[in-house]
């Protein structure tokens, strides 16, 4: 597991190399769900993030 890459202090990435593929899980924060833990495709769990710090707008 690589460390938490600046810029991004509840995002840890996980790179499966069997599967050759990267997956990233965000920590839940206190007060949301925890659906985030379910692993996301990196591209819709970046998009996910931007909406949760824009206070839910998408």
């Amino acid at each position: 597991m690589e460390k938490n890459r600046i810029g991004h202090g509840n995002r840890r990435t996980i790179t499966d190399t069997d599967a050759g593929s990267e997956t990233e899980f965000f920590l839940p924060r206190p007060g949301k769900p925890s659906m985030a833990m379910m692993g996301r495709i990196r591209r819709d769990c970046v998009l996910r993030k931007k909406r949760n710090d824009a206070g839910g707008w998408d």
